[in-house]
């Protein structure tokens, strides 16, 4: 029997260094390596923006598309449309999974799907917003414009969590077609800690673009707490 064949679709992909990046790595390897689906991704070319290229990366098929300009952590080119749907034409896969919330790149992929009859799953790791009012504007026009459309005609959205999405501002609409499937971690790559004191690790990239992950406050909040030895 032929296999199934999946396609991802991230504004980012391996190797450049990130959650968002590191999650759909992994999700993508583990359907290639231990359930023999063949995987083929779509991103953005973040090594040579100006240039289209295509690689493979342990068996998965990569397609690097040229981006034609950056907003904020957004690759974006009108031309991806023409692209990707010459992708699916030749893929013929049979889901395709989207990842947001970056705009643009997935919802180019959303619409696609739905037109040519393809299941589409979007993966939401978060609401977007930003700390500085402009981009944040920009951020809640994205939703009037695209990402809303994006969310209605999707057939599933992953959530990280029941919690977060009751409490999203933009897809607790859509509880009846969410499902909660949490980020795991391989337990094989961890060891028992030997450290005797109590620790907090924040992990994530310390630019502007993700200032709203918050670790001004976790750093604010440590520095009022007596019990915990602050060390960056």
């Amino acid at each position: 029997m032929k296999n199934k064949k999946i396609m991802f679709v991230t504004p980012y992909f391996y190797p450049k260094v990130g959650g968002l990046e590191n999650y759909a790595y992994n999700i993508a390897l583990g359907l290639k390596e231990k359930y023999n689906w063949e995987v083929v991704i779509v991103t953005s070319n973040h090594e040579n923006p100006k240039e289209y290229k295509e690689e493979t990366i342990k068996g998965m098929k990569v397609y690097r598309l040229p981006r034609l300009l950056k907003v904020s952590n957004t690759p974006i080119n009108p031309m991806w449309y023409f692209h990707i749907k010459k992708i699916i034409k030749s893929e013929q896969p049979n889901i395709i999974n989207g990842h947001s919330p970056v705009p643009f790149i997935a919802d180019v992929a959303a619409r696609l799907a739905n037109r040519m009859k393809i299941p589409f799953i979007l993966t939401y790791h978060n609401d977007l917003s930003k700390d500085n009012k402009i981009l944040n504007s920009i951020a809640k026009s994205y939703y009037l414009l695209q990402g809303n459309k994006t969310l209605k005609i999707v057939n599933r959205i992953i959530a990280t969590s029941y919690y977060y999405m009751k409490n999203s501002s933009h897809i607790a609409k859509y509880e009846d077609k969410v499902e909660i499937i949490s980020p795991g971690t391989y337990l094989s790559k961890n060891t028992k800690s030997k450290v005797k004191e109590e620790f907090i690790l924040f992990v994530g990239q310390l630019d502007k673009t993700h200032s709203h992950k918050g670790l001004d406050y976790l750093l604010e909040a440590l520095s009022k707490t007596e019990k915990i030895n602050l060390k960056i």
